[in-house]
């Protein structure tokens, strides 16, 4: 007779000197068995008229329209708030806001056939 997973383990745990309690047969189900848990087939639901996939919860409605009000009034106030601050503070500000406005250069190279006539 050849022996399920649950008889293995308990012949590893009784080998390790320890004991084994009752386990019942249904513990471990087999791995190609239909027993997965799931009640309903991939891809439905169980609330068929619930929110519709890709709409986003009430709450992240309402965080979307706070941030775009805070920064709607913060680029307002841009002009003012750089003339407040020190060179140095302006420039860093200034350079971490290009990012958002300007695309990124791509070196140069060589092995591109890229001309180096300079």
């Amino acid at each position: 007779m050849q022996k399920n997973a649950l008889d293995e383990l308990r012949d590893k745990i009784r080998g390790m000197g320890l004991l084994v309690a009752e386990i019942p047969e249904d513990a471990f189900p087999e791995k190609n068995r239909k027993n997965t848990g799931m009640k309903y087939e991939k891809g439905q639901s169980g609330n068929p008229a619930g929110r519709p996939s890709g709409t986003p919860n009430k709450t992240t409605a309402e965080l979307r329209a706070s941030l775009k009000a805070l920064l709607d009034h913060e680029l307002e106030r841009l002009p003012e708030t750089l003339e407040s601050l020190s060179p140095k503070e302006r420039l860093d500000v200034v350079l971490k806001l290009m990012a958002y406005a300007l695309p990124k250069v791509s070196p140069v190279d060589a092995d591109r056939c890229e001309p180096l006539d300079w």
